[in-house]
């Protein structure tokens, strides 16, 4: 693999990362360059951006930073539109040795338009920033989000109108053991340097599934180390906080806020801290939510069993643990984790089990299942007869079944060459999530093959596909 292409894939995991896995070992390698600069300019594509970096000869970086102005791109119908995106990667050493990250992302504006089923989703001011702060022998870190809009297409919502929602959230680690993350440090790089990379690299040439292997024996030993330096990090009683929660919508459809915290609670007066095989794990959360009846029912109604679920809901507002204003529902939900119990108020337990209700999944796969069965039935006569005559079966003269338990009907394009099934509504005993949404079997003429996918428009969602048309 190309020295540009593993830049790229590892610049991409690094994206994700909060603490850096390491800094150099004692004796580092020298980069082949301390520092890269690379404007570039496509005039006749409109792409201008910059990019400039210091990276260590596995082209790991120490600093990077990346503004992209404006980028447009169109993939099959769908037009992405990215204003002011910009991604600065700065690492920081502490006393102890460890690097830490200092990661902050934007996008002024980020537009995704479908105009086959003419939807528009619009984010703007996306920003995410970590912060680490060194105090002793322990590090805080955290990671801060928001968005001042971000906009759901009332056509995927079903809803009168669009949904304009505004976020920020401070998600907090705290106490953080460094010399413990200084060992992990360690143990990564000499993993690195023992060729475990190259090893990676190498399998990835021969594909996903060698790539996967080496992949989990990377892990594996990483597993290994965390396990033994455990013990260590459990003493000082690390915890991870989400503080600030706020989700809200424009026109007060919705308002959530609250916090989160879970966290172990370790022996910091033990000097040699033994194996735990029963950490005392520790936590809390508390929301306040108030939303729409409206959005609500919406709500439910894709969630399945609708008449059961707004029984629930009317149970709860009867017994006065959700406040009714006409308008809204009002309700605050709580969870208490402590001596390996978790506690959690009727509200919190009976809103949780609306959404893990198995069935419907199932129910949901058996649909798409029966539709896509009829497709294939009906794809060889359709295939044959193209090939043989050039001419492409119109819906009115397909001669297998085009209807079933949970399939209201089968079409046939005859310019872009596919059969799509159209699912039957809830009514009929189809679940709200893949209700009435339509499934494509599009035909290659020059490979001879078919694919399966979401129809348009309406198209069921890839992840409610049974795993051999995904």
């Amino acid at each position: 693999m190309s020295p540009s292409i593993r830049l790229i894939i590892l610049n991409f995991l690094l994206s994700c990362s909060l603490v850096l896995h390491a800094a150099e070992p004692a004796t580092p390698a020298t980069p082949p360059s301390s520092a890269t600069q690379l404007p570039v300019q496509q005039e006749e594509k409109g792409l201008v951006f910059s990019l400039s970096g210091e990276f260590d000869k596995y082209f790991f970086p120490s600093k990077l930073d990346f503004a992209l102005p404006i980028f447009k791109l169109n993939i099959q119908d769908v037009h992405i539109d990215f204003n002011d995106l910009a991604f600065n990667f700065h690492k920081e050493l502490t006393s102890k040795g460890v690097e830490l990250a200092n990661i902050s992302a934007r996008a002024k504006k980020v537009f995704i338009q479908v105009p086959e089923e003419d939807v528009t989703f619009n984010l703007e001011n996306f920003e995410k920033v970590t912060e680490n702060q060194e105090n002793g022998d322990v590090i805080n870190s955290t990671l801060r989000g928001k968005f001042d809009r971000l906009t759901l297409p009332k056509q995927v919502l079903e809803t009168a109108e669009d949904l304009n929602l505004r976020y920020s959230s401070a998600l907090e680690f705290h106490r953080l053991d460094a010399n413990s993350l200084l060992e992990l440090q360690k143990h990564f790089y000499k993993l690195r340097d023992d060729g475990m990379f190259d090893q990676f690299f190498a399998a990835s040439a021969d594909g996903k599934e060698a790539a996967g292997v080496v992949g989990g024996l990377f892990a594996m030993a990483m597993l290994g180390k965390f396990a033994e330096l455990a013990p260590k990090m459990v003493a000082r009683s690390p915890e991870m906080v989400l503080n600030n929660f706020s989700l809200t919508s424009e026109k007060s459809e919705l308002n959530i806020t609250g916090q989160a915290n879970v966290g172990v609670i370790g022996n910091p007066n033990e000097s040699e801290p033994k194996v735990v095989t029963d950490p005392n794990v520790t936590g809390t959360a508390k929301f306040d939510v108030r939303i729409e009846k409206n959005l609500l029912n919406q709500i439910l109604k894709n969630l399945d069993n609708v008449e059961k679920n707004q029984a629930k809901v009317k149970a709860l507002v009867d017994e006065k643990l959700i406040n009714d204003t006409g308008s809204h529902y009002e309700v605050t939900l709580t969870a208490d984790y402590k001596e390996h119990k978790l506690t959690m108020s009727k509200a919190t337990e009976t809103l949780l089990q609306m959404f893990d209700d198995p069935e419907p999944v199932a129910r949901g796969l058996d649909a798409a299942n029966e539709a896509i069965n009829l497709m294939r039935d009906l794809s060889t006569e359709v295939a044959q007869q193209y090939e043989e005559t050039g001419k492409w079966t119109v819906t009115q003269k397909l001669s297998g079944e085009t209807s079933g338990q949970y399939t209201a009907k089968i079409e046939s394009n005859t310019k872009q060459l596919y059969l799509q099934a159209t699912l039957k509504g809830i009514d009929a005993g189809v679940p709200a999530r893949v209700a009435r949404k339509t499934i494509r079997l599009s035909y290659d003429s020059k490979e001879k093959t078919w694919k399966c996918a979401p129809g348009k428009p309406n198209g069921i969602d890839s992840k409610h596909l049974p795993a051999d048309c995904q």
